[in-house]
């Protein structure tokens, strides 16, 4: 038997697994080819393709209107590259510097003077790629010209853009746009809102498909694809604390919503102003007259105030006499959790919301260690 079972050993290792195999089995059972499957990273790829074509058919780049600062920096481009063959090179070299310098604070500075700093209302683009100096030799800078994009909301042509550009810059002027599908059109100014950093665009023409808006923010850590202000596109594992810059689209094909430097809006949220802007031209808030501070994640408040855990809130700095805050008994610290039924969220979705509540609305706030319900009445403007 000993001899038996080193001759079998002897064979499986002389003919391999599949060539001992073909002993055993039925002539012709090996000959089959096994079925090709596709592999994981080819999946991923495959419906990575198909998510990023239903969103482009939505998308929209535009070139807005320049602001006064960008012109001014234009200016000082021109000038150079007409007079810096004949200056004295040492007035050359320091014109050269502080306009290295005006290029690096480009980004940021706002486009058209939004409400914050912090909304940064479009890509900076120079045509023509990067510039590269080499041996002392500096290539001529091109103009710099704001661009964004934006999705289509409906079969009218409006599209919504995570940026806020003042209407001021836009007049009746129309804009140079082109779709997701290549086609060039015009767009023109419908609104835009400051507090929440949208601005809606209608466009002349278009055969794009309106983006669906979805009904839920990602979960962390959950695959979305990214639309960058630029519109380039790249998967990202969402993290709540520091969302993408641009728009959230769900595995679903759905926009999640808009991202601005560390806030997110989500898109339902942002549904009702985007209305209101298209019907409209602007958004009619409500007055709440209070002084607001985001209490972020990283807030030293939260230790003080275990209570508030890792809810969103909204810290009352001050109240403004006779408002609508005081009358309503809103105090200065009260940190706000909710308006109405939904939870208050970052700066921007705690505008989004009041613009949509008129009438008395139930306010939870955290006072201390106690949370109490409190009825304002908000009269939107």
């Amino acid at each position: 038997m000993a001899r038996r079972d080193q001759s079998l050993s002897v064979a499986l290792a002389l003919c391999g697994t599949v060539g001992f195999a073909s002993l055993l089995l039925p002539k012709g059972l090996l000959a089959q080819e096994p079925t090709s499957q596709p592999t994981l990273l080819e999946q991923l790829s495959d419906d990575t393709q198909r998510l990023y074509v239903q969103a482009r058919h939505s998308m929209v780049r535009v070139q807005l209107p320049t602001p006064q600062w960008l012109e001014q920096f234009n200016n000082r481009q021109e000038f150079l590259r007409k007079w810096g063959p004949i200056m004295d090179p040492v007035v050359r070299q320091k014109i050269t510097e502080e306009q290295d310098r005006d290029l690096s604070e480009l980004q940021h500075l706002p486009t058209t003077l939004p409400a914050t700093r912090s909304s940064l209302a479009a890509s900076t683009t120079q045509p023509g790629g990067e510039l590269h100096v080499t041996e002392g030799e500096r290539p001529a800078q091109p103009s710099l010209a704001l661009y964004a994009v934006g999705m289509l909301v409906d079969d009218q042509g409006h599209a919504v853009f995570p940026v806020f550009v003042d209407r001021k810059y836009f007049g009746d002027a129309a804009l140079p746009a082109i779709t997701g599908e290549g086609q060039i059109t015009t767009a023109r100014f419908v609104g835009s809102d400051a507090k929440t950093n949208l601005t809606v665009l209608q466009l002349e023409t278009h055969t794009g498909t309106p983006a669906p808006l979805g009904h839920r923010r990602p979960e962390d850590g959950a695959m979305t694809l990214s639309i960058a202000r630029d519109g380039g596109a790249r998967l990202v594992v969402w993290n709540n604390q520091h969302p993408e810059p641009g728009f959230a689209v769900l595995a679903d094909g759905s926009v999640a919503g808009f991202g601005f430097d560390n806030h997110f809006l989500g898109a339902s949220v942002a549904k009702p102003i985007v209305d209101q802007l298209i019907s409209t031209g602007q958004v009619h808030r409500a007055v709440l007259g209070v002084l607001t501070m985001e209490v972020g994640r990283d807030d030293p408040l939260r230790r003080q105030r275990a209570e508030l855990g890792a809810s969103p809130a909204i810290r009352i700095i001050a109240v403004q006499d006779g408002s609508a805050a005081a009358r309503g008994g809103i105090r200065k610290d009260d940190l706000v959790l909710s308006i109405g039924d939904q939870p208050v969220g970052d700066a921007p979705t705690f505008a989004a919301i009041i613009a949509t509540r008129s009438g008395e609305t139930t306010l939870i706030v955290l006072r201390g260690r106690q949370i109490i319900p409190l009825t304002v009445n908000l009269q939107p403007k």
